[in-house]
């Protein structure tokens, strides 16, 4: 799913006599794996907006059902999967009634392209990617990116505080970032022109 998404459908009671028999729909989106076994508390529980027109319930179940849809807008879940819960309240019996969907919120992308590991660079170089966040109903879901330098020894491992910490350009054309994941991440790309760092790894 991208985000925000709405988890929306209908829910009824038909051992109603009035109405639609239900008065209130919850819903919980709990951290989960793959197959939808839940490992951990609900993220999101929140009540959704309940009675909104659904004339097809009303065809199908007769008149009092017709007010029964309901719909939740869900936004800033982590990548992952979750199992969402939906559990309606029946005026009937007192109980809740239960949905269950299985769903996965993608991960956020990024690709370092310049320059290369391992390679010697002239001053200035060009410090340039792309990142996104699959998740984004809009955009490339990527506000800033920040770029520090460590000095290091050969192997990478930092021995120092960083000696450059800038904010790169980003929104810039990648035509091919937006062929491969869809157009709104095409203005995806950042870039840094770097200089002033001392002789080193």
């Amino acid at each position: 799913v991208k985000q925000p998404f709405t988890v929306s459908g209908w829910a009824i009671d038909c051992a109603a006599t009035s109405g639609s028999g239900v008065n209130a729909v919850h819903v919980y989106a709990y951290p989960a794996d793959a197959s939808g076994t839940i490992y951990g508390p609900p993220v999101v529980g929140r009540a959704a907006a309940y009675g909104t027109s659904r004339p097809d319930v009303g065809a199908a179940f007769g008149s009092r059902f017709a007010n029964s849809g309901y719909a939740l807008e869900i936004t800033g879940l982590r990548a992952g999967y979750y199992h969402l819960g939906i559990f309606a309240h029946s005026t009937v019996t007192d109980a809740w009634n239960q949905a269950h969907r299985v769903i996965r919120v993608p991960e956020p992308l990024m690709n370092l392209e310049a320059p290369s590991e391992g390679s010697t660079v002239r001053q200035p170089f060009t410090v340039s990617g792309w990142a996104i966040d699959q998740s984004a109903a809009s955009g490339p879901g990527v506000d800033v990116v920040h770029v520090y330098a460590y000095p290091s020894d050969a192997s990478g491992q930092p021995t120092g505080p960083y000696a450059l910490g800038k904010v790169a350009s980003y929104g810039l054309s990648r035509p091919d970032v937006g062929a491969a994941f869809g157009s709104q991440f095409t203005n995806s790309g950042y870039a840094l022109d770097v200089t002033g760092l001392p002789a080193g790894y």
